[in-house]
């Protein structure tokens, strides 16, 4: 019986010590940034492929989808505490609209290659879509820049 005790006693101070259960402001941003960056990679190979055939451009975008599919996965996995929540959500949101924004406008882009009259249309489109995609982008960099001073600490 003591043992049972003993053994409820220790796991009642783990949770305890545990928190909330969310991940320091540090613990979130590296991870979040693991995530991203090879995202951003990614996406970056998807701009270089432009003016490559169709096939080629089609592999690269449906890659880029299946990358941003997992990374807006493991990212909604996350805990972040109340200091990061505001990067959390900027975040998602980002991921979200390049899924379902960007990806559908790259692959209309892809496919009107063959009409140049239809092509000009789908590449402004691509463009408005790009300038949106910054804008959030900056949105995620500020909150990441307010979750920082929050904690007092520099983030990188």
């Amino acid at each position: 019986m003591k043992k049972i005790i003993l053994s409820f006693g220790i796991a009642a101070f783990m949770l305890a010590s545990c928190g909330d259960g969310t991940m320091s402001v540090t613990d979130y941003n590296q991870k979040a940034i693991s995530i991203y960056n090879p995202l951003q990679m990614r996406m970056n190979s998807l701009s270089n492929s432009m003016g490559s055939n169709k096939a080629d451009m089609t592999t690269v975008v449906e890659a880029t989808a299946k990358s941003i599919d997992s990374a807006r996965t493991e990212i909604a996995k996350l805990k972040p505490n109340k200091d990061a929540q505001e990067m959390h959500n900027s975040l998602i949101a980002l991921l979200d609209y390049e899924k379902d924004k960007m990806i559908p406008a790259v692959k209309k882009l892809i496919s009107k290659m063959d009409n140049p009259a239809e092509l000009l249309a789908a590449a402004e489109e691509v463009k408005k879509i790009t300038e949106e995609s910054t804008v959030l982008e900056q949105k995620m960099t500020t909150a990441q820049a307010a979750m920082a001073a929050k904690a007092g600490a520099s983030l990188h």
